[in-house]
């Protein structure tokens, strides 16, 4: 895999994943049954930050073998993230424990609001990890990262690790093209929640 050239201090890694791959994630989003596509959210009812239409996967169907295939990358993702960042093997246990997301983002939508992935009560104070991919190419629709004073671009197959805490506020560029991408959290095992999937 190859990796794409980021700041070593911004603890942000980032690595590219077959064209194909990502093709095929975008067939499974718009071959899935519209019902099952619902309205981005925030955790926050108050906040308008956030335009798209989601398909969420849950653990239990994340055995289709588009989603397998996926997870093998991101596997090699995480592995060569902690083979950049070794500290992170003195964390707590961690998995894939909550259902994640392929986002679709029309033209001139996108997350607003500038967040970050862990706050608040369960589940999202497990949370550890914050993994995306780019499913397309958008021409200035990558991501900010506001304290590390960058912005990834939104290349197709480009897979971005991070960590999910307060010191990673990040928004979305919002372009006149639309955007896919999927994206989900590594938390930490707890208990009779765990719910590990690689």
């Amino acid at each position: 895999m190859i990796e794409h050239e980021l700041p070593y201090s911004s603890l942000i890694g980032a690595w590219h994943i077959p064209n194909h791959v990502c093709d095929d994630l975008i067939d499974l989003y718009k071959t899935s049954d519209s019902k099952d596509k619902k309205p981005g959210k925030t955790f926050n009812p108050e906040s308008k930050g956030k335009m798209s239409t989601d398909l969420t996967i849950n653990l239990e169907k994340s055995n289709h073998p588009t989603i397998k295939n996926y997870f093998i990358y991101l596997q090699k993702s995480l592995e060569k993230y902690i083979e950049k960042y070794p500290m992170v093997n003195t964390l707590e246990a961690f998995d894939l424990n909550e259902p994640f997301n392929i986002q679709h983002y029309k033209p001139n939508e996108g997350f607003f609001e500038e967040h970050f992935e862990h706050c608040g009560s369960w589940p999202l104070s497990r949370r550890c990890l914050a993994f995306m991919t780019y499913l397309n190419d958008v021409p200035k629709g990558g991501t900010v990262f506001t304290h590390q004073q960058l912005t990834t671009p939104a290349k197709k197959g480009l897979t971005l690790i991070w960590p999910a805490f307060f010191t990673h506020p990040h928004k979305g560029q919002i372009t006149d093209t639309e955007k896919y991408i999927i994206t989900g959290w590594y938390s930490f095992n707890d208990g009779d929640k765990l719910r590990g999937i690689l």
